[in-house]
């Protein structure tokens, strides 16, 4: 079943070279692990699938490929002299993106940066931000579970991180878990609190949420830490909280 795959690559390849061949990048290229470079245009990519849409003989054929087969991946909104840059560098620029809302093009850098290191635990966690943007919630719980099981191997670990991935999939228990075991090493870190006062604020326990946030407001350091709290302490829900004090 190999052979016949690697003929049907190596036949895809023999036409795709003629159609490009003197040409300059003007397509996505994947290479295959077994040395097959295929142009065309990527389609979709999943938590594990690429599908390339590939012009054989006048007629447009998308082509699903599994990320076992493929060695690499280069796609043409990302710059020729970006291909060699590091896994930081490249999380560098796709967090660049997808601060500006161009969403699409900062889930090809993320890509790029798991091809190089399937265990960037980070870019598994902004592309699950991304996805959630996009309101693509399946691929964001896939890339989220992702990240978490990466993160959990890791030494220190973002306790704050991996609550907000788990609060991301529906678990404010293990959110909960997480902040608290945050605490026990950070007594002082004011994001804990705060991510506890939300979560408490939106199960309308204002009463707990108000005292997570003004612990969280004692623990700050900076201006702009405290003003986010604030504008939480400022809420409505809370000024029944104020009165008493």
């Amino acid at each position: 079943m190999k052979d016949y795959l690697k003929k049907i690559y190596q036949f895809i390849l023999i036409l795709i070279t003629i159609s490009f061949i003197n040409t300059e990048l003007s397509a996505d290229v994947i290479y295959l692990k077994d040395g097959v470079r295929l142009e065309g245009k990527i389609l979709e990519q999943k938590d594990n699938q690429v599908v390339l849409e590939i012009e054989i003989d006048g007629k447009f054929v998308p082509v699903t490929f599994n990320l076992e087969e493929i060695k690499e991946v280069v796609m043409t909104e990302v710059l020729e002299n970006d291909k060699e840059k590091s896994t930081e560098e490249l999380s560098r620029i796709a967090y660049g993106l997808l601060n500006r809302g161009e969403f699409d093009k900062a889930i090809f850098y993320y890509r790029m940066v798991i091809f190089k290191d399937p265990d960037y635990a980070s870019a598994y966690y902004c592309l699950g931000s991304t996805y959630q943007k996009l309101k693509n919630f399946k691929e964001a719980e896939n890339n989220f579970r992702k990240a978490l099981s990466l993160y959990s191997k890791l030494t220190p670990v973002s306790y704050y991180l991996l609550a907000d991935i788990s609060l991301n999939l529906g678990d404010r228990e293990l959110a909960e878990e997480y902040l608290r075991k945050g605490i026990a090493q950070e007594a002082n870190n004011p994001y804990y609190y705060l991510l506890l006062g939300k979560i408490y604020f939106q199960d309308k326990e204002y009463n707990v949420a108000f005292y997570y946030f003004e612990k969280a407001l004692s623990c700050a350091k900076d201006t702009k830490t405290m003003d986010k709290i604030k504008s939480w302490l400022g809420k409505p829900e809370f000024a029944e909280f104020k009165k008493s004090e």
